[in-house]
């Protein structure tokens, strides 16, 4: 929220009732402050865009990633933004999205300053021109999103309504929507009008409103052995418990993950009969790590995106500049292997992983 509106991020600690750990003040104080210097430079980017956002229309079908967290989106994210053809969001863009165009020395500054070299979750390397989810961006707008809820997870009830938006009110949606298409112009004015490939975790419950902003656009689901997501979501929950979250965790981290992993994908599944045929495909992550290029082939094919054998070098080029990257590795615990694969059955047995595990 460090590129959050500053009234967003005060209404977003009354929400809260300013529910803050003390040991999380420092975070409270930099949030705040950034926000407060930075509100009259949003204004002013607001202003000077106000008539190219305007004009500017998003005439191409975007290309949504989606899948759970820690499911292995955002390495088909990076593998995919080495297509030319697409426009995606960068680390600089989401961190700081009110003012990312007319400011972009300063704050180019304040993140190559601050910014670790690599994701504390899983060590993926950062650097402000590499793809990030752009939910970060919509949440700095509006604290319409899960991820605002991630900061204050004794309180994640008040966000949950902002996965699919059925339940939040008319208002809420019709806000979300208005910045989310402000948000995507405003990148196509900044980096030309390409085709969007987005990727947001949140946009799994999404389908129908998505559907509706863009009928004919593109989505590919990247899944993931349960297990493995259980374990490396409840690794990221206890690290951001660390770095970001304002409140000493009094929930069950466990039944937490469970509970929001089966919400998201009840939801999912029943809604992806609504994307017509030839605009959706399901990857396992395993096989994309197993045989990158011919999943990728696929999903230009199923899709019907062109370029793959363009493209196909600059692919190669990129899993080779990663090829050294090592995948976190967790000792088996059959007893909790079993206890998951039963919690979250409905997605194990539809994707093999109980019968191949």
């Amino acid at each position: 929220m460090i590129g959050a509106y500053f009234h967003v991020w005060i209404k977003t600690l009354w929400k809260n009732r300013f529910n803050v750990s003390l040991l999380r003040f420092h975070v409270l104080f930099v949030i705040t402050l950034m926000t407060f210097m930075q509100y009259p430079l949003a204004i002013i980017e607001n202003l000077m865009l106000r008539r190219k956002i305007k004009k500017t229309k998003i005439d191409k079908d975007p290309v949504f990633i989606l899948g759970h967290q820690r499911s292995g989106t955002t390495h088909l994210y990076r593998l995919m933004s080495k297509d030319e053809s697409f426009l995606y969001t960068k680390l600089i863009d989401i961190s700081y999205p009110l003012v990312f165009r007319y400011f972009r020395k300063i704050v180019t500054f304040l993140t190559t300053t601050f910014m670790p070299e690599e994701r504390p979750m899983d060590s993926m390397v950062l650097a402000i021109d590499e793809p990030e989810e752009h939910e970060l961006a919509i949440a700095s707008f509006n604290g319409l999103s899960y991820i605002v809820g991630y900061m204050f997870l004794n309180n994640f009830q008040k966000y949950e309504i902002y996965g699919g938006f059925e339940k939040a009110t008319e208002k809420e949606r019709v806000k979300w929507i208005k910045d989310f298409q402000y948000f995507l112009k405003k990148l196509i004015v900044e980096y030309g009008n390409k085709t969007l490939l987005l990727k947001s975790p949140n946009d799994t419950e999404r389908i129908p409103l998505l559907l509706e902003l863009f009928p004919n656009a593109k989505f590919i689901h990247i899944y993931r052995d349960p297990y493995r997501v259980f374990l490396s979501t409840k690794k990221l929950f206890i690290k951001n418990n660390r770095d970001t979250h304002l409140q000493k965790i009094k929930i069950d981290l466990d039944d937490f993950a469970i509970k929001h992993y089966n919400k998201m994908y009840k939801k999912f599944y029943e809604d992806i009969a609504l994307i017509p045929k030839g605009q959706f495909i399901e990857i396992a992550y395993e096989s994309l790590v197993q045989n990158p290029l011919v999943e990728l082939e696929n999903i230009y094919a199923e899709l019907s995106i062109p370029g793959f054998k363009k493209t196909k070098k600059n692919f190669e080029n990129y899993l080779n500049s990663i090829k050294d990257y090592k995948v976190t590795k967790y000792e088996t615990d059959e007893e909790l292997k079993s206890k998951i694969y039963a919690e979250l059955s409905f997605t194990a047995k539809k994707w093999g992983y109980v019968k191949n595990n």
